[in-house]
């Protein structure tokens, strides 16, 4: 087997490939005999007759992405390690920054796995382990006369190495999506999981209807993991104050726990909303807009008090390979109606996806320019750099939204990069109407390298 590699790699010695990806393309050859359904077979006679073929396929592939793409991160176009073209994975369509980053970047296991009863199929696609989460790509696929429902919901089993992991729940899944798309079940886990775990998922009722859908896998867990404390506070004249107390880094998601105390000098409406702009700096400048979620304990977000008073945790999918963070709170008042205890309509601002038009919000934002790049579109604008709060491209026609990945600054103007707009005739600039109160004096930085 050594002595095959070796000569396979004397035959390409003059095409950059990466150590890495001839490894790891040797061992998806011998490993492509693992297959479906709830057992992984191995054959070694049959195996062994069909490897020479298998290898030129596969190292053909690599040659020709590495010959004729180049290295760039935007160009890989691997996912798993048995070669799954990202843009064809369940998470790069549907997952999160972070697990979307994962799947672009190779760091998913390919697990192609299917299990069938009650008329229904289930495939498990791809997954991915740290010591944060777990997450398994899925897509549902009707075989039979199972009826169909607007929206799914799932029951299922985990074991971890044959311990039971409980009961876990999932619903409100459009069905359409699960057979269309796909979807993804995340579990939480821990620095303790286990390092290469096998992992047994036995779900056992669909809408309601039980059957048996059982998949059996190993998986092995990113071994990165940082976790810092006490990293960055600040306290400004007014007796407001802002901190991270903690932060835990996996390679997919950074988690952190902020305090903050603000003195509300003045009168909120309904539709005013505290925020923290989440920024991650990159070596060349760019610097990457991060969306999180929060999850807060026994405070409130009610701004009628005299005094907001909040710890919460904040968990941020890394849609870039950062360590330096920048964040800064803010509280954000949008023009609009309430609709119920929930739910909100705001006013929006729109004009049409032209160079030189003007979104008139709080401040002023003038589109500088449009570059259509083959993978993005670049927009330049004159605005103001208090927050970096950019247009939405909509595409009504398409149903279809753009956000902004990233911006740098270019002499006056912001350079921010978009994911490739298919339809630019179909497409305006949207703004929600909102002013913003920026607590610029708590703004701080942390490094978790």
């Amino acid at each position: 087997m050594e002595k095959l590699h070796r000569d396979i790699k004397i035959m390409v010695d003059h095409v950059s490939v990466p150590t890495e990806k001839l490894n790891e393309t040797v061992q998806t050859a011998l490993l492509s005999g693992k297959k479906k359904r709830k057992l992984h077979i191995f054959q070694w006679p049959n195996l062994m007759a069909s490897v020479a073929s298998l290898f030129i396929l596969v190292i053909g592939g690599v040659l020709f992405t590495s010959f004729y793409l180049g290295p760039s991160e935007k160009e890989v176009h691997f996912s798993g390690n048995e070669g799954i073209s990202y843009t064809e994975s369940i998470f790069y369509h549907v997952s999160d920054a972070g697990l979307k980053r994962m799947a672009m970047e190779g760091m998913t296991k390919n697990l192609s796995l299917e299990s069938e009863d009650q008329g229904l199929k289930v495939i498990l696609e791809e997954g991915y382990l740290d010591s944060q989460r777990m997450a398994i790509s899925y897509r549902l696929d009707r075989t039979g006369t199972m009826g169909v429902i607007e929206e799914t919901s799932i029951s299922l089993d985990l074991y971890v190495n044959g311990k039971s992991m409980g009961n876990h729940g999932f619903s409100g899944m459009k069905t359409n999506q699960l057979v269309e798309t796909g979807d993804v079940f995340q579990f939480e886990t821990s620095e303790e999981f286990p390092e290469h775990p096998e992992i047994e998922i036995r779900i056992k009722s669909i809408n309601n209807i039980e059957g048996d859908w059982s998949f059996t896998f190993d998986i092995e867990k990113k071994e990165e993991f940082i976790k810092k404390s006490s990293l960055a506070s600040k306290e400004d004249n007014k007796g407001n104050y802002f901190s991270v107390g903690q932060a835990r880094m996996t390679p997919s998601v950074l988690v952190l726990n902020t305090g903050t105390k603000l003195k509300l000098e003045k009168k909120y409406s309904d539709l005013s909303h505290y925020e923290i702009s989440i920024t991650a700096l990159g070596a060349d400048g760019t610097v990457y807009l991060d969306h999180y979620s929060r999850r807060g304990g026994n405070d409130s977000y009610n701004l009628d008090a005299p005094e907001l008073m909040i710890n919460e945790k904040v968990e941020i999918p890394r849609k870039s390979n950062s360590y330096l963070y920048k964040l800064v709170p803010y509280i954000a008042t949008y023009k609009g109606e309430k609709v119920d205890d929930n739910g909100y309509i705001w006013n929006e601002i729109s004009v049409p996806y032209n160079q030189g038009v003007i979104l008139e919000t709080d401040s002023k934002i003038k589109v500088f320019e449009i570059k259509e790049e083959p993978n993005e579109t670049i927009v330049y604008y004159e605005m103001d750099t208090l927050l970096p709060i950019f247009p939405i491209i909509i595409d009504r026609n398409n149903n279809l939204e753009y956000q902004a990945i990233s911006y740098k600054q270019k002499d006056s103007l912001l350079e921010v990069t978009y994911p490739k707009v298919k339809d630019p005739v179909s497409s305006r600039f949207l703004m929600y109407d909102a002013s913003y109160e920026v607590f610029s004096d708590l703004e701080v930085e942390i490094d978790l390298k």
